[in-house]
């Protein structure tokens, strides 16, 4: 079976270029990186001033319930072990007080002791509360939902 080949996309023809954020993305940066931290190990005063209290993490297409902030800390400080947890392709879009930023995400670790790993693509919403970055809200693009996405016919093909 022959792999076809699709011209890019207009995004995706552009020049290449470093990213450099602005002061601004970098102090949004760091507090994706404080969030990262702060989960292994487990510190939930450090999440809950992360994380905005009307926080709600969900698949990108919201195809499964939505996770308020305090199921989410349930989640995470009595049933999840993480092993790894990286963060690359790290980038913000900010827009005066709220805020975007993208990555790309692998991880691994256990589920109530079953094991489980994944990767893909994450868009977190922050917004800027008293002169703090919170993350409102976390979208994730898991491997699964991504197959579909490579499974799906093309539209004209």
């Amino acid at each position: 079976m022959s792999q076809a080949i699709y011209p890019q996309s207009p995004a995706a023809i552009q020049t290449a270029q470093d990213y450099a954020p602005t002061p601004d993305e970098a102090a949004l940066l760091q507090r994706t990186h404080e969030w990262r931290a702060a989960l292994t190990p487990f510190d939930e005063p450090r999440l809950r001033d992360i994380l905005a209290p009307d926080f709600t993490l969900q698949i990108w297409d919201g195809s499964r319930a939505r996770q308020n902030i305090d199921s989410w800390l349930d989640m995470a400080k009595n049933h999840l072990t993480i092993t790894a947890f990286d963060q690359t392709g790290v980038n913000a879009q900010i827009f005066g007080d709220a805020a975007l930023v993208f990555s790309r995400f692998s991880w691994s670790g256990r589920i109530d002791g079953r094991a489980f790993s994944d990767r893909g693509f994450i868009t977190d919403f922050w917004q800027r509360r008293k002169d703090n970055w919170r993350v409102v809200s976390r979208r994730s693009a898991p491997m699964q939902q991504i197959q579909q996405l490579v499974e799906a016919p093309l539209p004209g093909g």
